[in-house]
């Protein structure tokens, strides 16, 4: 196979990665979607910018594979085209294997916005696979599931092809979803609080002060940023645990690129964060690559405005 293409990040990255790196961070990547801790299997940690960019590229390759597609279907998506010719060649190897696995992942993050995504209906059919690459598959019956999501009012279709073993997985993973809810449910009334509206999963209301209740769940996507696991950056204030100040300027500026005029607030928070602690532009280093820029263009300004300030008053 020789395909070929723009690169998907610079040649220190997915060109310098090697082929075991690149199964071993796929595979990281779907452990921690399932919480799955693999002692087996190389965990990279997100020390560098190269790391973030080369993760989030590989989420969206998994996110447009169908693993259930034709060969020829793989070869036409853009973010497989991107990938250097020899990991093109393991992708596929690793599509066969972990069939099961990105399926679930696609129906995991799927399930991460079910305020915004809503399944408007669903078809199946069954079919015997006459023939396969897999000769095991073969004279078996299939299962063709197809579910119509509506996000944000426009239809997405997910598509999925289970054997009997796999959708006893599924049905069984749904299951455990649903308990998994209702006991994380039971949690929150607990503690004081109540689905905003029938039928919230993530929207709440503590029923002692009105305040509005927001649940997010590790390995959401805001803009390029991913939101990350609590325990690595979080730090202790006044017998409370909050967010780590670069990670929270990374989320309100993430925030407010993805939707300048609504999000504005955002803004100005981190506006308000870097005049009552004295940040300055060395401070972006700390920040994701994806949002620096916007920090260091609201310094540059602030600083404008005080130096106009300074005029005006002499």
């Amino acid at each position: 196979i020789n395909i070929t293409g723009r690169r998907m990040v610079d040649e220190d990255t997915l060109t310098a990665l090697s082929e075991q790196n690149f199964i071993n961070l796929l595979c990281n990547i779907l452990d921690k979607a399932f919480n799955r801790v693999s002692p087996t299997r190389l965990t990279v940690e997100p020390s560098t910018s190269t790391y973030y960019q080369t993760r989030l590229k590989l989420i969206q390759l998994l996110r447009s594979t169908n693993p259930s597609a034709t060969s020829e279907a793989i070869h036409q998506l853009k973010e497989f085209n991107e990938l250097p010719n020899n990991l093109q060649l393991v992708y596929e190897k690793f599509i066969k294997e972990y069939k099961f696995d990105i399926e679930r992942y696609h129906l995991y993050q799927s399930s991460q916005h079910m305020e915004e995504s809503y399944l408007k209906d669903f078809d199946w059919n069954i079919r015997i696979a006459m023939v396969d690459e897999n000769y095991s598959k073969c004279r078996l019956p299939l299962l063709n599931l197809k579910l119509q999501l509506l996000e944000q009012n426009k239809p997405k279709n997910i598509y999925l092809e289970l054997d009997e073993t796999e959708l006893n997985r599924l049905i069984t993973e749904m299951e455990n979803i649903e308990q998994d809810h209702e006991k994380f449910m039971q949690r929150l009334v607990n503690l004081g609080l109540k689905p905003k509206f029938q039928g919230a999963r993530k929207k709440f209301i503590c029923t002692s002060t009105g305040i509005s209740v927001d649940v997010i769940i590790e390995g959401e996507v805001l803009g390029p940023i991913v939101f990350p696991n609590p325990e690595k950056y979080r730090q202790h204030i006044d017998d409370m645990n909050v967010i780590s100040l670069p990670k929270l300027i990374d989320l309100k500026l993430a925030s407010y690129q993805r939707l300048p005029t609504d999000r504005r607030k955002d803004c100005g928070d981190v506006i308000e964060l870097i005049k009552s602690r004295n940040l300055n532009r060395s401070f972006s280093d700390l920040l994701d690559p994806s949002v620096r820029n916007e920090f260091e263009q609201l310094i540059l300004s602030l600083e404008k405005d005080n130096q106009k300030r300074s005029i005006d008053d002499e």
